[in-house]
C-alpha cells in the first residue's frame, strides 16, 4: 500500500503523468483496490484470480478501465470513481441530445457506437407504450428507455424512473435539463418491499447492484447505503400502464412491493430474468418470483433477441432453461390476460 501511495504522491505532485514503467505491483494493487482482503487469504486469492482474469492493471490509468469493468457484486471494491466533464459523450435519440460516459462498458459503449441499446426491449416499448400513458421504469441506468418512454407517452403521458447509482442519476438529470423533459420524475432510490436502506455497490460506469448488507461488508466500505421504498408506496401517476424492472436480481423484491399496483392497475411488465442474479439478491427461484404474475392472471412470454419478437412460454419451460444454464440471462413480457398488446 505505500508503494502505492508514494507512486501517487510521485505523479500528483506536479509531474507530468507518465506510465510507470515497473508496473505497479499486485500486492500493492490488492490492497488499494481491496484492501478488507488483507488477513484473509481465501478471500484474497478468489479476488486475486478475478483481477487476473480482467482487464490489466499495471499503470494508475488501468484503474479506471478496470473498474469500469469489475463486477460490483462479485468483488466489490471501497474505490469508486466520479466522473466530470471530460468523461462525458452525447448520443442523440429522435432529436433529444442525451449524455452517456465514455469509458462505460455496459452501456454507453453501444449507442455511442451508433447501436441501438437493447433493441428488443427497444421494439416492445414502441408497440406497448401509448400517447398519455404513465409507465414506470425501475432500473433505469443512464436513462435510454426511459426517455424512449418519455416520447412515446408524450406531455399527456409520465415516467416515474427510479435509479439508485448517483452518477447514473446524473447523466439522467443532465439530459432532462438539456432537452427541457417535463414528463419525467426521477426517484434516486431502489425499490423493494418495505420503506428502509439497502447496501448497493457500483465503481464507475453504469451498473450496480445490492450487496450484502452485513457487518463485516458495510464496515468494509465496499459499497453505500442507499434509500428503497416499495412502489406502492411512491406517489406517482395512476393507472400505472407498463412497468420495465431491470435491477440486477432485485425484481423479486420490487415486485413484493408492487403488489397493490399490480393487482389494482394491470400493467403490462417488462422483468429481466436472471436464476443466479434473482436467487442471490432476492432470495427467490423462477418458480416463486413468476407464480406471483400467474397467480395474477399474467401471461409469460419471452422477449426474443434482437427482434423483439413475443414467444409465449410456461414456468416448466423457463425452470428447464435455467437449469441447462443459470447465469442465462432473458427479458421476460408478463401479459394480463385480459389485454392484448
Amino acid at each position: 500500500m505505500a508503494s502505492v501511495r508514494a507512486r501517487l504522491r510521485q505523479l500528483l505532485g506536479g509531474r507530468q503523468a507518465q506510465p510507470l514503467a515497473a508496473g505497479l505491483p499486485e500486492e500493492d494493487v490488492l490492497d488499494f483496490l481491496y484492501p478488507y482482503t488483507q488477513g484473509d487469504p481465501a478471500e484474497r486469492e478468489r479476488v486475486r484470480a478475478f483481477v487476473r482474469q480482467c482487464n490489466p492493471i499495471r499503470t494508475l490509468a488501468d484503474i479506471r478501465p478496470f473498474l469500469a469493468r469489475a463486477e460490483q457484486q462479485t468483488a466489490p471494491s471501497p474505490v469508486v470513481l466520479r466522473f466530470g466533464t471530460d468523461d462525458l459523450a452525447t448520443y442523440s435519440l429522435e432529436g433529444l441530445t442525451l449524455f452517456a460516459l465514455r469509458d462505460d462498458p455496459a452501456v454507453s459503449e453501444e449507442i455511442l457506437r451508433g447501436e441501438t441499446y437493447e433493441p428488443h426491449v427497444d421494439a416492445t416499448l414502441r408497440k406497448l407504450c401509448r400517447a398519455g400513458d404513465h409507465v414506470v421504469d425501475v432500473g433505469a441506468n443512464i436513462g435510454v428507455h426511459t426517455f424512449l418512454m418519455s416520447l412515446l407517452v408524450g406531455q399527456g403521458g409520465s415516467v416515474t424512473a427510479l435509479e439508485p447509482n448517483s452518477e447514473n442519476c446524473r447523466l439522467i438529470i443532465l439530459g432532462v435539463l438539456e432537452n427541457g423533459i417535463a414528463n419525467v420524475t426521477l426517484w434516486p432510490i431502489a425499490a423493494s418491499t418495505q420503506v428502509g436502506w439497502s447496501y448497493y455497490a457500483t465503481h464507475y460506469g453504469s451498473n450496480g447492484g445490492f450487496v450484502a448488507d452485513d457487518r463485516t461488508a458495510i464496515t468494509s466500505g465496499r459499497g453505500v447505503v442507499v434509500p428503497v421504498f416499495p412502489l406502492d408506496e411512491l406517489t406517482m401517476p395512476r393507472p400505472v400502464s407498463l412497468m420495465k424492472l431491470d435491477v440486477e436480481g432485485a425484481e423479486g423484491l420490487v415486485v413484493g412491493g408492487a403488489l397493490r399496483i399490480l393487482k389494482e392497475d394491470r400493467p403490462v411488465v417488462l422483468t429481466e430474468l436472471s436464476a443466479e442474479m434473482l436467487e442471490r439478491v432476492s432470495g427467490l427461484g423462477i418458480p416463486e418470483y413468476l407464480e406471483t404474475f400467474v397467480g395474477l392472471g399474467y401471461r409469460i412470454f419471452i422477449i426474443e433477441r434482437p427482434t423483439g419478437e413475443w414467444t409465449e412460454s410456461s414456468l416448466p419451460e423457463l425452470q428447464a432453461l435455467r437449469m441447462d444454464d443459470p447465469f442465462r440471462i432473458d427479458d421476460l413480457l408478463l401479459l394480463p390476460r385480459d389485454r392484448t398488446a
